[in-house]
């Protein structure tokens, strides 16, 4: 039996992210996220943009999905044009400023959400499971297909 690299409690590492699929290495019909070609060129293109210079195999920090889920949309622009970012999370001072329209953008998109006690909890690692279902919200909003 194989071992999956996507246990659901498992820490979501900057690693996986570029191991999503490029031109050469086409795995977007692979299990767990069976997305469009288009979709995840769009996913690939925002990963390896927004992950140059860092250390791959450090966890994703919760921001860093934001900023990264928000390009691949294609929604860098609208969230750059938010002037008031009215955040409910009681920790938005922790929220890097480079990153806060990004973190407004997928909260409005209904992407991501606070950690149930009120936070956003920007800098706690993604686990595998979150990003599964961030992943699903990501093409529901985007009304994308899983099999284009």
């Amino acid at each position: 039996m194989i071992a999956s690299p996507f246990l659901i409690g498992d820490i979501f590492s900057r690693a996986v992210w570029l191991r999503f699929p490029d031109k050469k290495r086409p795995r977007c019909q692979a299990r767990p996220f069976p997305l469009s070609w288009k979709t995840c060129s769009k996913l690939h293109a925002a990963v390896r943009q927004n992950l140059k210079g860092a250390a791959k195999n450090e966890p994703m920090q919760r921001y860093e999905a934001a900023t990264i889920i928000t390009k691949a949309m294609g929604g860098e622009a609208e969230a750059k044009r938010n002037l008031v970012l009215d955040m409910e999370y009681t920790d938005v001072s922790q929220i890097p400023s480079s990153a806060k329209k990004y973190v407004y953008y997928v909260t409005e998109k209904g992407i991501m959400s606070g950690m149930g006690d009120g936070t956003f909890s920007p800098k706690t690692s993604v686990l595998r499971s979150q990003i599964a279902v961030m992943l699903s919200n990501t093409v529901e909003a985007m009304d994308a297909s899983f099999s284009e």
